[in-house]
């Protein structure tokens, strides 16, 4: 390749790569960003409900559990101390999820937690058994770290999701210093034999460990910043969706947007339908002399009562035509009888043009349907 094509080449993969990350959201309208926050405010509520969970089931699970018979039998165990302390942080932080959006800062805290917690407590395991420092490293309970990195794929922002499988990784790397430096001369060893026999240390091993936490949190990344895009899209396809079924009929709307097939100019459906025409006689003289505010309100008056009576009778309301209303039956709503139905809502049409046209009367104002 060309020297002079590799730095536009990196720039567009790295644009490309900040654009999945930050599901590019950035230029949308804000009532679409407010959609999109919402379904991350659900997503962290929906953690903080699993976080709870957890701690409920690692108390149980430790509550029922005997105590092996080569652990110390000291006074304090920092278990229960520790669980209780995360568990009043969850609720506190699932209460404040259902009051506000939790702030950036507040999550990066409870991804910090999370880890601590954990790594703490594998820690604690050596001093525990009375064991070199190196014993802490082969306990089962680092597979937990995994279950911590996916607690962050139910929201949809892939950066937390990153941040987790680093700050593991690097919490991993902090606890295999401390197991090297706080162990005996001779810690670490190049022999897979001793390792899995003995409380030795060896590197090969936990750079695998760390390799694992960075490589499933990247793949959870990418996996979390595709279901980003979509959701971006689906918001913005389904405020689009409302926003035109503001100014198409309802029904034809929703034909649009259920299609199976795209909908093209020119394609159309044979089926026998009903034409209704609504027409306010007295409009004309009557727009001549009042306000355009009196105006719209009589306009929406009338249609408060037509429009129930017209969707009753499987109608939908076609165009308005100024003073006029235009409805089809069986057109959008596929019917056997569209003529019957229009007849009856006719019937019903008339009865409660009667009942506004008395109402204008009392105002003095001329006018029916």
């Amino acid at each position: 390749m060309p020297e002079g094509n590799t730095q536009p080449l990196f720039t567009s993969l790295m644009e490309h790569s900040r654009s999945m990350m930050q599901g590019g959201i950035g230029g949308l309208p804000l009532r679409v960003r407010r959609l999109i926050h919402q379904h991350e405010s659900e997503g962290e509520r929906l953690i903080g409900w699993a976080q709870l969970a957890l701690v409920i089931t690692f108390a149980i699970l430790y509550s029922l559990a005997r105590r092996p018979a080569d652990a110390s039998m000291g006074l304090f165990t920092p278990v229960p101390v520790a669980l209780a302390m995360y568990g009043a942080f969850t609720v506190a932080r699932l209460y404040l999820s259902y009051r506000m959006r939790l702030p950036g800062w507040l999550v990066v805290l409870s991804i910090l937690l999370d880890t601590g917690l954990l790594i703490g407590l594998i820690w604690y395991f050596h001093f525990d058994y009375g064991q070199p420092a190196a014993f802490s490293l082969k306990i089962p309970t680092f597979i937990y770290i995994f279950v911590f990195i996916g607690l962050r794929a139910l929201n949809f922002d892939p950066r937390y999701v990153l941040l987790a499988g680093v700050v593991a990784a690097l919490s991993w790397v902090g606890l295999v210093v401390l197991a090297v430096n706080a162990g005996p001369e001779g810690a670490i060893t190049r022999s897979f034999v001793e390792y899995m026999t003995g409380n030795r240390v060896l590197i090969g091993a936990e750079v695998e460990k760390i390799v694992t936490l960075l490589l499933v949190a990247a793949l959870l990344a990418l996996a979390v910043a595709r279901a980003r895009r979509m959701l971006v899209l689906s918001v913005q396809q389904e405020t689009a969706a409302k926003e035109i079924g503001r100014f198409l009929s309802r029904g034809l709307s929703d034909v649009i947007a259920k299609s199976d097939e795209e909908v093209k100019a020119g394609q159309a459906t044979e089926r026998h339908a009903a034409i209704m025409m609504l027409d306010i006689r007295g409009f004309t003289r009557f727009a001549a002399g009042v306000t355009p505010r009196d105006l719209v309100a009589m306009l929406t008056g009338l249609h408060a009562r037509l429009l129930p009576v017209i969707h009753a009778n499987n109608g939908v309301v076609d165009k308005y035509l100024g003073d006029g209303i235009m409805a089809t039956f069986g057109a959008v709503n596929p019917s056997e009888r569209p003529c019957a139905e229009a007849l009856t809502a006719l019937e019903a049409i008339m009865r409660e043009a009667e009942g506004w046209s008395e109402e204008l009367k009392s105002r003095g104002v001329a006018a029916s349907l």
